[in-house]
């Protein structure tokens, strides 16, 4: 969504437009304390993405990157892609 308002980067996310937020959750039975709540917004230089993350042990990747490289982004991150053409 457009903001509105200017956004001020400051962790507190009650300046966001809610309307169009995204959740996306692990399967049960890690539904409850792994998800994400998500926010973007856009003026006319910047893309804003905010985010609720819920991980009880956030950070805390324990992927070995030597062994398992193509593991990488297990544990502790959230992952965003974007596109620029809708027709990918």
């Amino acid at each position: 969504s457009v903001a509105a308002t200017p956004l001020v980067i400051d962790g507190d996310l009650a300046d966001w437009n809610n309307a169009r937020a995204f959740v996306s959750r692990c399967e049960e039975p890690y539904a409850d304390n792994y998800h994400v709540r998500g926010m973007l917004a856009y003026d006319a230089d910047y893309l804003y993405i905010g985010a609720e993350v819920a991980d009880p042990l956030p950070l805390r990747n324990q992927v070995d990157p030597v062994k398992e490289p193509g593991f990488f982004w297990a544990g502790g991150s959230v992952l965003v892609r974007l596109a620029a053409s809708r027709n990918i």
